[in-house]
């Protein structure tokens, strides 16, 4: 029986292929994927407009506030990630232990890192409500209080570390969010 049901199977497939031409199936397979593209297109073209409606329903605060908080996001999330820890301790938490032009970037990029899901989330809080002094500042001034706040709180950490030979790592964006504050 199975080898009947084989020979069956077999003589129909071979009978398909005879009669099939295959230049007519890659054409046939071509032009279904020309469609999605174009349907996938529409798709895309439909996602950026209602990407572009949000972003301009933003208020001027709330637009230096999302690419700040989505940093924010990232680099909570590369915490995550076992592989990355070497390079996040080593660039993403201000340590002034470190050694080489890592220990000067970390105090800028420790400002965007936080190792908790609270410590991010009360932080990006405390931010958005303040992100209104964007209208007083401006949003290049804005930003460049909150990066030099948060250089400055890095250094401030060192500072306190290496009087109390206290050893450990410093991050979040508290330093720079208390400058907005004030």
């Amino acid at each position: 029986a199975s080898i009947w049901e084989y020979e069956k199977i077999r003589s129909k497939a071979v009978s398909v292929l005879r009669g099939a031409n295959p230049l007519e199936w890659i054409k046939k397979q071509q032009s279904a994927v020309n469609e999605r593209q174009k349907e996938l297109d529409v798709e895309i073209a439909k996602l950026k407009a209602n990407i572009k409606t949000l972003w301009n329903r933003l208020t001027p605060g709330e637009k230096v506030f999302a690419p700040i908080c989505a940093l924010n996001i990232l680099v909570f999330a590369m915490w995550r990630v076992t592989r990355l820890r070497p390079m996040m301790l080593k660039y993403f938490a201000a340590n002034p232990a470190g050694h080489g032009s890592h220990v000067y970037w970390s105090m800028v990029l420790s400002t965007f890192s936080h190792y908790t899901l609270f410590h991010l989330f009360a932080n990006m809080y405390v931010l958005h409500s303040f992100s209104a002094a964007v209208n007083s500042l401006g949003r290049e001034q804005f930003v460049a209080l909150y990066l030099s706040a948060g250089v400055f709180a890095s250094y401030a950490s060192y500072v306190l570390k290496i009087t109390t030979r206290t050893p450990g790592f410093s991050l979040g964006a508290s330093g720079a969010i208390m400058a907005v504050l004030g």
